[in-house]
Parts: C-alpha cells; structure tokens; sequence
C-alpha cells in the first residue's frame, strides 16, 4: 500500500460518484413549495420544543401534515417516474393527506369525545389515512411487499 504522505497533487485523480437517489430533484415553484413545507415544519416544532406541547393527537396530526405532505412531493410513486416534476396524483395524495390531518386537527375534541362510537366521516378518514401511510411507506422505504 502506497504511504499517503508521498503522494503529490497530480497522483490523486477526483473520484464522481454518481448516485441513484429515489428522491426528486425539484426546481422552480415546485421546490419554494416543497422548501415552505419543510421550513414551515420546522418553524412548528421549534415553537412547540419552546413554548410546551399540546395533546399528541394535534401534535402528531400536525407532525404527519408536514412530512407526509413533504413525503409525497419529493418520493415519486416509483424509480423509472421522471425526478423534475410532481406527477398529479402527488398533488392529489399530499391534498387528501393535509385534509386528513386538517380534520383531526379541527375536530380532535369531537373525536375524542366520541372515542369507541366512530361517526361514518371517522371510519372514511381513517381508512384514507390508513392507505396513505402505506403508500408513503412503500415509497419511502421502496418496500416491493406493500405494492
């Protein structure tokens, strides 16, 4: 093996290393969008580290709105989808899953007052939101058993 402190400049040749990213590379509208999110995330936790937490069933709706929305946007639904732009049904998925988490948030006392006596709405989003962690799963993790 060749001692490291002979070596001169011209002997080290750069290395590229190119990288198979399963996520997208956004540019645009599209990446002010996905940046207002996460910083938008980022602001929300820092506040609540600081100023005390709510019940976790707001702060995780709250939690999940973020990444999940976040999730969506910057995973597509598989490797061969092109990485520069947001197919519809990302839009269509990351919208269901802010309603989703919209009406835990808005509504979090009724549900919890009714807990063990689901209204129809509760079983509808529940099931939406169900799905939707298992789709981002598989994209996140690329888990071909969830397909």
């Amino acid at each position: 093996m060749t001692d490291p402190s002979t070596l001169s400049p011209k002997d080290v040749q750069p290395v590229e290393v190119e990288m198979d990213s399963k996520k997208r590379d956004l540019h645009g509208w599209r990446y002010l969008v996905v940046a207002f999110l996460a910083l938008s995330a980022s602001i929300f936790h820092l506040y609540r580290a600081v100023s005390g937490l709510r019940s976790a069933m707001y702060q995780r709706s709250i939690h999940w709105l973020f990444m999940g929305a976040l999730m969506f946007l910057l995973y597509p639904v598989s490797r061969k989808r092109p990485k520069n732009s947001i197919d519809w049904w990302d839009w269509i998925l990351a919208g269901l899953l802010i309603a989703g988490c919209l009406n835990i948030i808005l509504n979090w006392e009724a549900i919890t007052i009714r807990e063990g006596a689901p209204i129809p709405s509760d079983i509808y989003w529940g099931t939406v939101m169900v799905l939707l962690v298992l789709e981002g799963t598989r994209r996140f993790l690329c888990l071909l058993w969830l397909l």
